[in-house]
């Protein structure tokens, strides 16, 4: 304000002067319009300075929210990534799994397999000495080459089933000299 009373002061002596001068009309409104200019200007700083500060407000608020954004996003990409790692734990583990399964399927088998030729190797003497023809092995051989499709286990699966008990007397000799080789390694077994 003591700004605008100084200018004041100084435009008074000048308006005496412009009044004795014929040209006097001209700088009364050169000075209006210079003192319109000062308002202009001193009105200009505090609009401009609200505008800035408006701006800065809106720069930080948009900071924020973008942290806020980005603070989500990590967290969205923190939990898929502890899912992923979950799920592929329990991939690993039921490939584990599966694994095991696969080794004791396979051990099964071949333990199916050497018992199945266990049978075989104790039947077949049997079989040659009460002079059964043909023997077990031969009917396994006979099997195996007709089908070649099958595994050797599977055309071995037939072996002689042993009939009720109440039924040994329809049985013929060879019959129950299988059963009792079968029971007689089963006991042993």
């Amino acid at each position: 304000m003591s700004n605008h009373q100084e200018r004041g002061e100084r435009a008074a002596p000048s308006d005496d002067q412009g009044a004795d001068d014929n040209t006097g009309e001209t700088k009364p409104a050169g000075h209006k319009l210079a003192l319109i200019g000062h308002y202009v200007m001193l009105g200009i700083a505090p609009v401009i300075s609200i505008v800035a500060l408006g701006v800065g407000v809106f720069a930080v608020t948009g900071n924020h929210s973008e942290e806020e954004r980005l603070g989500k996003s990590a967290a969205k990409i923190e939990s898929l990534t502890a899912s992923l790692t979950t799920t592929k734990n329990e991939l690993e583990m039921l490939k584990a799994t599966l694994a095991r399964e696969k080794n004791a399927r396979e051990e099964d088998h071949k333990n199916q397999e050497e018992r199945l030729a266990k049978i075989v190797q104790n039947i077949t003497p049997l079989q040659v000495k009460l002079k059964i023809t043909p023997t077990l092995e031969d009917q396994l051989r006979q099997a195996a080459g007709a089908s070649s499709v099958l595994p050797t286990t599977a055309a071995s699966a037939p072996v002689p089933t042993v009939a009720a008990p109440g039924n040994d007397k329809n049985l013929s000799p060879q019959v129950r000299a299988i059963k009792e080789a079968i029971e007689k390694y089963n006991k042993h077994n």
